[in-house]
């Protein structure tokens, strides 16, 4: 069976700075889940990457996947 994937992003998250490191608030969280980017994928089944940007393009932080939708209930 073959499948037709569809590459989406990068999509950016805003994240709060706190010295040298970094952190996604409530407030961040809530914009991406009114993003017209999320309103995008979120319905959509496949696998997915989250990633930090690097200096020399982005390092995976956590990969999953989703057989239904990424809606949260």
């Amino acid at each position: 069976m073959a499948t037709d994937l569809c590459v989406v992003g990068p999509v950016d998250i805003n994240c709060q700075r706190d010295g040298l490191k970094k952190h996604i608030g409530e407030s961040d969280v809530q914009r991406f889940f009114e993003s017209e980017d999320f309103q995008t994928i979120s319905r959509k089944q496949g696998g997915y990457v989250f990633a930090l940007r690097a200096a020399l393009g982005f390092t995976p932080w956590y990969v999953g996947k989703t057989t239904k939708s990424m809606i949260l209930l």
